[in-house]
Protein backbone atom coordinates (compact mmCIF):
# COMPACT_ATOMS: atom_id res chain seq x y z
CA UNK A 1 0.00 0.00 0.00
CA UNK A 2 1.40 3.39 -1.01
CA UNK A 3 1.06 6.18 1.56
CA UNK A 4 1.70 9.82 0.72
CA UNK A 5 4.60 11.16 2.82
CA UNK A 6 2.44 13.95 4.27
CA UNK A 7 -0.16 11.44 5.46
CA UNK A 8 2.59 9.31 6.95
CA UNK A 9 4.03 12.37 8.71
CA UNK A 10 0.66 13.15 10.33
CA UNK A 11 0.14 9.54 11.42
CA UNK A 12 3.66 9.24 12.83
CA UNK A 13 3.35 12.57 14.67
CA UNK A 14 0.17 11.35 16.38
CA UNK A 15 1.63 7.90 17.02
CA UNK A 16 4.74 9.12 18.80
CA UNK A 17 3.17 12.28 20.20
CA UNK A 18 0.46 10.30 21.97
CA UNK A 19 3.00 7.61 22.92
CA UNK A 20 0.94 4.92 21.21
CA UNK A 21 4.20 3.08 20.50
CA UNK A 22 4.37 2.26 24.21
CA UNK A 23 1.19 0.20 23.88
CA UNK A 24 2.65 -2.30 21.42
CA UNK A 25 3.71 -4.69 24.14
CA UNK A 26 0.08 -5.11 25.24
CA UNK A 27 -1.03 -6.66 21.98
CA UNK A 28 -2.10 -10.28 22.12
CA UNK A 29 -1.30 -12.58 19.21
CA UNK A 30 -4.22 -14.86 18.46
CA UNK A 31 -4.07 -18.15 16.62
CA UNK A 32 -1.14 -20.28 15.60
CA UNK A 33 1.94 -18.74 14.00
CA UNK A 34 3.41 -20.33 10.91
CA UNK A 35 7.04 -21.34 11.32
CA UNK A 36 9.94 -21.79 8.95
CA UNK A 37 12.68 -24.40 9.11
CA UNK A 38 16.29 -24.56 7.92
CA UNK A 39 15.24 -25.93 4.53
CA UNK A 40 13.00 -22.89 3.99
CA UNK A 41 15.84 -20.56 4.93
CA UNK A 42 18.32 -22.30 2.64
CA UNK A 43 15.87 -22.13 -0.27
CA UNK A 44 15.47 -18.36 0.17
CA UNK A 45 19.22 -17.81 0.56
CA UNK A 46 19.84 -19.57 -2.75
CA UNK A 47 17.01 -17.76 -4.52
CA UNK A 48 18.39 -14.41 -3.39
CA UNK A 49 21.86 -15.39 -4.59
CA UNK A 50 23.43 -15.53 -1.14
CA UNK A 51 26.34 -17.96 -1.35
CA UNK A 52 29.27 -19.32 0.65
CA UNK A 53 31.84 -16.57 1.20
CA UNK A 54 29.27 -13.76 1.14
CA UNK A 55 28.83 -11.06 3.76
CA UNK A 56 25.27 -11.02 5.08
CA UNK A 57 23.55 -9.04 7.83
CA UNK A 58 20.44 -10.68 9.22
CA UNK A 59 17.45 -9.03 10.88
CA UNK A 60 14.83 -11.42 12.21
CA UNK A 61 11.90 -12.24 14.46
CA UNK A 62 12.65 -15.53 16.14
CA UNK A 63 9.01 -16.40 16.81
CA UNK A 64 8.81 -17.55 13.18
CA UNK A 65 11.63 -20.13 13.49
CA UNK A 66 10.89 -23.79 14.21
CA UNK A 67 14.55 -24.62 14.96
CA UNK A 68 16.49 -23.62 18.07
CA UNK A 69 18.79 -20.55 18.00
CA UNK A 70 21.89 -22.77 18.13
CA UNK A 71 20.64 -24.79 15.15
CA UNK A 72 19.94 -21.65 13.11
CA UNK A 73 23.31 -20.11 13.99
CA UNK A 74 25.23 -23.30 13.21
CA UNK A 75 23.39 -23.62 9.90
CA UNK A 76 24.20 -20.02 8.91
CA UNK A 77 27.87 -20.38 9.85
CA UNK A 78 28.15 -23.59 7.84
CA UNK A 79 26.29 -22.10 4.89
CA UNK A 80 28.33 -18.87 4.69
CA UNK A 81 31.58 -20.50 5.78
CA UNK A 82 34.77 -19.03 7.21
CA UNK A 83 35.46 -17.24 3.92
CA UNK A 84 32.43 -14.99 4.49
CA UNK A 85 30.88 -12.92 7.28
CA UNK A 86 27.65 -12.98 9.29
CA UNK A 87 26.44 -9.84 11.04
CA UNK A 88 23.50 -9.29 13.37
CA UNK A 89 22.44 -6.11 15.19
CA UNK A 90 22.76 -6.31 18.99
CA UNK A 91 21.57 -2.90 20.19
CA UNK A 92 22.04 -2.77 23.98
CA UNK A 93 19.99 -0.99 26.62
CA UNK A 94 22.44 1.45 28.14
CA UNK A 95 22.63 2.14 31.85
CA UNK A 96 22.55 5.85 32.70
CA UNK A 97 23.76 7.67 35.80
CA UNK A 98 24.18 11.43 36.14
CA UNK A 99 24.05 11.88 32.38
CA UNK A 100 26.77 9.31 31.68
CA UNK A 101 25.85 6.05 29.95
CA UNK A 102 27.56 2.68 30.36
CA UNK A 103 27.91 -0.04 27.74
CA UNK A 104 29.49 -3.42 28.50
CA UNK A 105 30.61 -4.91 25.18
CA UNK A 106 30.88 -8.42 26.59
CA UNK A 107 27.78 -8.48 28.78
CA UNK A 108 25.15 -5.89 27.77
CA UNK A 109 22.37 -8.05 26.26
CA UNK A 110 20.92 -7.40 22.84
CA UNK A 111 17.47 -5.81 22.84
CA UNK A 112 16.61 -6.67 19.23
CA UNK A 113 15.65 -10.30 19.35
CA UNK A 114 16.39 -13.68 20.86
CA UNK A 115 18.43 -14.90 17.90
CA UNK A 116 20.71 -11.85 18.00
CA UNK A 117 21.44 -12.38 21.69
CA UNK A 118 22.29 -16.05 21.18
CA UNK A 119 24.44 -15.17 18.16
CA UNK A 120 26.28 -12.51 20.20
CA UNK A 121 27.21 -15.16 22.77
CA UNK A 122 28.15 -17.85 20.28
CA UNK A 123 31.66 -19.07 19.48
CA UNK A 124 34.13 -16.75 17.70
CA UNK A 125 31.68 -13.82 17.52
CA UNK A 126 32.98 -10.29 18.18
CA UNK A 127 30.96 -7.17 18.94
CA UNK A 128 31.39 -3.51 18.08
CA UNK A 129 32.32 -0.99 20.77
CA UNK A 130 30.03 1.78 19.60
CA UNK A 131 27.21 1.88 22.18
CA UNK A 132 24.46 2.69 19.70
CA UNK A 133 23.41 0.17 17.04
CA UNK A 134 26.08 -2.23 18.23
CA UNK A 135 26.61 -5.21 15.99
CA UNK A 136 27.93 -8.77 16.41
CA UNK A 137 30.12 -10.24 13.67
CA UNK A 138 31.47 -13.68 12.80
CA UNK A 139 33.80 -14.28 9.86
CA UNK A 140 37.08 -13.54 8.16
CA UNK A 141 36.73 -9.75 7.89
CA UNK A 142 35.84 -9.06 11.51
CA UNK A 143 38.98 -6.95 12.08
CA UNK A 144 38.30 -4.79 9.02
CA UNK A 145 34.66 -4.33 9.98
CA UNK A 146 35.26 -3.46 13.65
CA UNK A 147 38.51 -1.47 13.64
CA UNK A 148 37.95 2.17 14.71
CA UNK A 149 34.17 1.73 14.98
CA UNK A 150 34.51 4.01 17.99
CA UNK A 151 37.15 6.71 18.40
CA UNK A 152 37.57 10.30 19.51
CA UNK A 153 36.14 11.79 16.32
CA UNK A 154 32.50 11.75 17.54
CA UNK A 155 31.67 8.71 15.43
CA UNK A 156 28.14 7.92 14.34
CA UNK A 157 26.80 4.37 14.74
CA UNK A 158 26.16 3.96 10.99
CA UNK A 159 28.79 6.39 9.66
CA UNK A 160 32.07 5.99 7.79
CA UNK A 161 33.80 4.15 10.66
CA UNK A 162 30.92 1.74 11.22
CA UNK A 163 30.56 -1.91 10.18
CA UNK A 164 27.26 -0.90 8.57
CA UNK A 165 29.13 1.23 6.04
CA UNK A 166 32.26 -0.93 5.79
CA UNK A 167 30.17 -3.97 4.91
CA UNK A 168 29.10 -2.23 1.69
CA UNK A 169 32.75 -2.47 0.60
CA UNK A 170 32.32 -6.25 0.86
CA UNK A 171 29.16 -6.24 -1.29
CA UNK A 172 27.09 -7.14 1.75
CA UNK A 173 23.58 -8.49 1.49
CA UNK A 174 20.79 -7.65 3.90
CA UNK A 175 18.32 -10.42 4.73
CA UNK A 176 15.22 -9.76 6.82
CA UNK A 177 13.32 -12.81 8.07
CA UNK A 178 9.85 -12.19 9.49
CA UNK A 179 10.41 -8.44 9.72
CA UNK A 180 10.08 -5.70 7.06
CA UNK A 181 13.36 -4.25 5.82
CA UNK A 182 12.04 -0.70 5.87
CA UNK A 183 11.35 -0.94 9.62
CA UNK A 184 14.21 -3.07 10.87
CA UNK A 185 16.93 -2.64 8.26
CA UNK A 186 19.54 -0.28 9.73
CA UNK A 187 20.95 0.13 6.22
CA UNK A 188 18.53 3.04 5.71
CA UNK A 189 20.53 5.22 8.12
CA UNK A 190 23.94 4.70 6.50
CA UNK A 191 23.73 7.31 3.74
CA UNK A 192 22.71 10.17 6.03
CA UNK A 193 25.42 9.32 8.57
CA UNK A 194 28.14 8.90 5.94
CA UNK A 195 27.25 12.35 4.59
CA UNK A 196 27.03 13.63 8.18
CA UNK A 197 27.36 17.43 8.15
CA UNK A 198 26.85 17.46 4.36
CA UNK A 199 23.41 15.91 4.72
CA UNK A 200 20.66 18.33 3.71
CA UNK A 201 18.70 17.96 6.94
CA UNK A 202 20.66 19.41 9.86
CA UNK A 203 20.81 18.77 13.59
CA UNK A 204 19.87 15.11 13.25
CA UNK A 205 22.05 13.95 16.13
CA UNK A 206 22.52 14.20 19.87
CA UNK A 207 25.81 13.79 21.72
CA UNK A 208 26.26 11.34 24.58
CA UNK A 209 29.01 10.60 27.08
CA UNK A 210 29.50 6.85 27.38
CA UNK A 211 31.78 4.63 29.43
CA UNK A 212 32.59 1.62 27.24
CA UNK A 213 33.67 -1.47 29.16
CA UNK A 214 35.42 -4.17 27.15
CA UNK A 215 36.78 -6.84 29.44
CA UNK A 216 39.04 -5.18 32.00
CA UNK A 217 39.29 -1.99 29.93
CA UNK A 218 36.99 0.98 30.49
CA UNK A 219 37.20 4.03 28.24
CA UNK A 220 35.07 7.16 28.11
CA UNK A 221 33.92 8.52 24.76
CA UNK A 222 31.72 11.28 23.46
CA UNK A 223 29.62 9.86 20.63
CA UNK A 224 26.65 10.90 18.56
CA UNK A 225 23.43 9.14 17.61
CA UNK A 226 20.12 10.01 15.98
CA UNK A 227 17.74 12.17 17.96
CA UNK A 228 14.85 9.72 17.81
CA UNK A 229 12.25 12.32 18.83
CA UNK A 230 12.96 14.02 15.51
CA UNK A 231 13.93 11.21 13.19
CA UNK A 232 11.09 8.88 14.18
CA UNK A 233 8.51 11.49 13.25
CA UNK A 234 9.91 12.96 10.06
CA UNK A 235 11.19 9.84 8.30
CA UNK A 236 9.01 8.70 5.38
CA UNK A 237 9.37 4.92 5.37
CA UNK A 238 6.69 4.22 2.76
CA UNK A 239 8.35 6.63 0.36
CA UNK A 240 11.77 5.03 0.86
CA UNK A 241 10.42 1.53 0.38
CA UNK A 242 8.71 2.56 -2.86
CA UNK A 243 11.99 4.00 -4.17
CA UNK A 244 13.91 0.86 -3.19
CA UNK A 245 11.48 -1.35 -5.08
CA UNK A 246 11.36 0.94 -8.13
CA UNK A 247 15.18 0.94 -8.30
CA UNK A 248 15.56 -2.84 -7.83
CA UNK A 249 17.21 -2.39 -4.42
CA UNK A 250 14.61 -4.29 -2.40
CA UNK A 251 13.22 -7.74 -3.20
CA UNK A 252 10.35 -9.39 -1.34
CA UNK A 253 8.90 -12.85 -1.11
CA UNK A 254 6.63 -14.80 1.21
CA UNK A 255 7.25 -18.30 2.60
CA UNK A 256 4.51 -19.87 4.73
CA UNK A 257 2.98 -16.37 5.12
CA UNK A 258 6.29 -15.13 6.56
CA UNK A 259 8.10 -12.27 4.77
CA UNK A 260 11.66 -12.64 3.52
CA UNK A 261 13.13 -9.36 2.27
CA UNK A 262 16.49 -8.75 0.61
CA UNK A 263 18.54 -5.59 0.02
CA UNK A 264 21.76 -5.10 -1.91
CA UNK A 265 23.63 -3.01 0.70
CA UNK A 266 26.09 -1.25 -1.61
CA UNK A 267 23.44 -0.42 -4.21
CA UNK A 268 21.13 0.87 -1.48
CA UNK A 269 23.70 3.15 0.16
CA UNK A 270 25.04 4.50 -3.13
CA UNK A 271 21.50 5.27 -4.30
CA UNK A 272 20.52 7.00 -1.05
CA UNK A 273 23.71 9.08 -0.99
CA UNK A 274 23.13 10.16 -4.58
CA UNK A 275 19.50 11.06 -3.86
CA UNK A 276 20.36 12.92 -0.65
CA UNK A 277 22.94 15.02 -2.50
CA UNK A 278 20.12 16.04 -4.86
CA UNK A 279 17.86 16.97 -1.94
CA UNK A 280 15.76 13.79 -1.81
CA UNK A 281 16.21 12.82 1.84
CA UNK A 282 14.58 10.31 4.15
CA UNK A 283 12.86 13.22 5.92
CA UNK A 284 10.92 15.02 3.16
CA UNK A 285 8.87 17.26 5.48
CA UNK A 286 11.53 18.15 8.00
CA UNK A 287 12.80 21.69 7.87
CA UNK A 288 16.32 22.08 6.51
CA UNK A 289 17.45 22.97 10.01
CA UNK A 290 15.48 21.73 13.00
Amino acid sequence: MNIHPMVELIVRSLYFGLKLNNLRGNRINKGEINKINLTDIETVLREYGIRKGDTVIIHSSFKYFSNSPSEVIEFLKNYIGHSGNILMPTHPKLEEKNGVYTYDVKNSPSTVGYLTEEFRKSKDVSRSEHPFSSIAIWGKDVDFLLTDNINNDLPLPHGIYSPYYKMTKLNAKVLCIGVPAIKRGTIRHVAEEVLDTNYRVKDLYKSYIVNVKNGSSVKRYEVRSLNLKKSQIFIAKSKIEREWIDNSILKKRIVKDIPFEYIDARKCVNYMISEAEKGNTCYPFASKRW
